[in-house]
């Protein structure tokens, strides 16, 4: 009996992520939304990847475009920075599955205003904040996304 439940539930289980690989595949870019939860992502997230990384997936070509909230404040080469766990595994990651053109949107301070320690970066939060939507919407009708669009649409 356990078995054929076993088996049931692998099918159902390859079915899932068969249809996760084929929403990949079928992509022209990819557009991933994420807070960063204790330096890293969220389980929800890392249990997508999980479903869909397999050694013969290489999807090579759609541009990737990932927008993320952050309590704090993690800059390139500062001690914070150095606990920033989430851009580097993602950047790993699609590289690993065969993408290199990724970009990376950042709304930093998000907790300035909720958590007293950090309410002298208010004025940041909200600079950041404005930053990451006048990127998003930038990114939305750029050309670059509009030729990676076109470019997969195209046989050949």
């Amino acid at each position: 009996m356990s078995r054929c439940r076993a088996c049931s539930n692998q099918r159902e289980s390859w079915a899932i992520r068969r249809h996760l690989l084929e929403e990949l595949y079928a992509a022209d870019a990819i557009v991933i939304g994420t807070p960063m939860y204790n330096w890293s992502v969220p389980a929800a997230l890392k249990a997508w990847i999980d479903h869909i990384t397999f050694p013969w997936v290489d999807l090579a070509a759609p541009p990737v475009f990932i927008f993320t909230a952050r309590g704090g404040g993690y800059p390139a080469g500062t001690p914070a920075g150095s606990r920033d766990h989430q851009e580097p595994y993602l950047r790993h990651w699609f590289k690993t599955i065969g993408i290199t053109d990724i970009t990376f949107v950042h709304s930093e301070y998000t907790l300035a205003g909720v958590m007293a320690p950090l309410d002298t970066y208010i004025d940041r939060r909200i600079e950041m904040h404005a930053a990451a939507l006048a990127r998003a919407a930038e990114l939305a009708t750029s050309q670059r996304v509009a030729d990676a669009c076109l470019s997969r649409a195209t046989p050949g």
